[in-house]
């Protein structure tokens, strides 16, 4: 499995981890006093502090990832041939991992990446039509930030697909 698509899952699983955490905090037991306050800044809030939590997770976890892969390859290298030395175990991290993105990692990031927009602007189409039509402010915001968060996971399986299926420009 490449190093792209081992960094596709453990970002996708990190993005359905944190909308789990989110749907058990709104929907389960301990939202109720939330659902039913109906304040739009007590949902705008909670909101905030989970976005900001995702940053903060997503940057944490790339790291732990980075240091992990980055280790195991060390390890990997040393045990084939314990002659290695540094220098030739940075540059295998640095060919496993990579320098940039080729061409296919940029087609796959763009073709994935528009399905996700599709997928959040049709959530946010769809909440403030809601919106329109009467709904709470509260059914709009849960509407608009879980279909966010769903076209991150979408993008994510979709990158892992078009790893492992190919993906031709066009």
């Amino acid at each position: 499995m490449s190093y792209q698509v081992k960094r596709t899952i453990v970002v996708g699983f990190t993005n359905i981890l944190l909308l789990a955490a989110y749907c058990i905090r709104v929907f389960g037991k301990s939202g109720q006093e939330l659902r039913f306050s109906g304040e739009f800044k007590d949902w705008a809030i909670t909101i905030l502090i989970f976005i900001g939590i995702g940053v903060v997770l997503n940057i944490l976890i790339q790291i732990v990832f980075h240091i992990y892969i980055s280790i195991g390859i060390a390890i990997k290298t040393k045990i084939e041939d314990e002659s290695t030395s540094d220098e030739d175990i940075e540059k295998n991290i640095r060919s496993e991992i990579g320098a940039g993105d080729d061409e296919m990692d940029k087609l796959i990031d763009l073709k994935a990446g528009r399905a996700g927009q599709i997928f959040a602007g049709a959530g946010a189409i769809i909440s403030i039509i809601y919106a329109a039509i009467g709904y709470p402010a509260f059914v709009m915001l849960n509407i608009m930030f879980i279909s966010f968060a769903l076209s991150a996971v979408i993008e994510n399986v979709l990158k892992v697909y078009f790893y492992r299926k190919g993906v031709r420009n066009g």
